[in-house]
């Protein structure tokens, strides 16, 4: 990684004339343990940030007035996770619904990175007064509901199932 962190601070210095500063973020889900920042070589010592998400107290990122960050802090160091995931799904409720449920499904896609939580995030959206439609966690629940309503419509008016739906996902094969 610090070779190719040396190779793009040398690219964006010879195309843009500007010394960049640069960062490594690690979001993975067990501790950083062999990457240095630190390139050395006989005639060269180069250093870039490194951050690891593990080791940043969420907080920082659950105050800040960025969504953006709120997804980010799922990634972060929380002392008690349900309190902390409660308190940041209640930030999206602040958001008007088009931005919200755009957030909440970053927020669930970011959070596949830490399945433990995601468990946890799932649990607790379906306890708030929250609609995420496009995640795949939420979809095969609807699916499902929206087949066992039109079976048990069509069962309650007595209707035989329609030729054009058999076999389909909307409605399943009689027998």
């Amino acid at each position: 990684m610090g070779l190719r962190m040396l190779y793009y601070h040398l690219l964006i210095l010879e195309n843009y004339g500007k010394i960049p500063h640069q960062a490594v973020v690690y979001a993975g889900e067990k501790p950083l343990r062999k990457m240095s920042p630190i390139v050395v070589t006989n005639s060269l010592k180069f250093e870039y940030r490194l951050i690891d998400l593990n080791k940043v107290n969420c907080s920082l990122l659950l105050n800040s007035n960025e969504p953006s960050d709120w997804v980010l802090s799922i990634l972060c160091k929380m002392e008690n996770e349900n309190r902390t995931l409660k308190e940041l799904l209640t930030k999206f409720l602040t958001l008007p619904q088009p931005k919200r449920e755009k957030y909440l499904t970053y927020l669930l896609h970011t959070a596949g990175l830490r399945p433990k939580r995601l468990n946890l995030l799932r649990k607790e959206v379906e306890r708030m007064p929250i609609t995420v439609e496009k995640h795949p966690l939420f979809l095969e629940g609807a699916e499902k509901t929206k087949r066992e309503d039109v079976i048990n419509l069509y069962k309650e008016l007595n209707l035989p199932p329609r030729k054009d739906c058999e076999g389909s996902k909307s409605f399943p094969r009689k027998g």
